[in-house]
Order: structure tokens, then C-alpha cells, then sequence
């Protein structure tokens, strides 16, 4: 398949099988490491989205984040976050 310099690629994203994100989590080293991880799967922030947090954003057992134009999400934290 060829494709011109001015087409862009689509790629399907897949969410990780519990293998998967098993096999991801044990590889963290700390537990500072494991909870971005399972806060990432959890709640399918972007990593720029984790990073604008502050600690004002989990006190109501949701996160919420800023996304692009300035919208906020939510999102429920499940029990591996917490």
C-alpha cells in the first residue's frame, strides 16, 4: 500500500487486553509508577491531560482533566487508582 506525502494514516487504536495491562503494570518499578499507569488505563487520559492535574481534581472520587480548547473531563476512577 502507497500512500501520497499529503495522506494521513489512521490507526485503529486497541485497548489493552487485562493481560496486557497486567503485564505493563508489573513492569513499573515504584508505586508513584503503577498509579499513572492504571490512572491512564483507568480513565483514557492523554498523558499531557495527567500531567495538567492538580490535587483539587480527585476530591470528589472523579478526575477531571483540561483537554483541548479548554473543556474539562470527567472521569470515574476505578479501585486500582483509588
Amino acid at each position: 500500500m502507497v500512500f501520497s506525502p499529503h495522506e494521513q494514516r489512521q490507526f485503529a487504536r486497541e485497548p489493552l487486553t487485562d493481560e496486557q495491562a497486567d503485564r505493563l503494570s508489573n513492569a513499573c518499578e515504584g508505586s508513584k509508577e503503577k498509579l499513572i499507569v492504571w490512572t491512564l488505563l483507568d480513565t483514557g487520559l492523554r498523558v499531557s491531560e495527567l500531567c495538567s492535574l492538580t490535587p483539587q481534581h480527585g476530591n470528589s472520587g472523579n478526575s477531571a482533566s483540561r483537554g483541548r480548547g479548554g473543556r474539562t473531563a470527567l472521569g470515574a476512577r476505578s479501585a486500582s487508582c483509588r
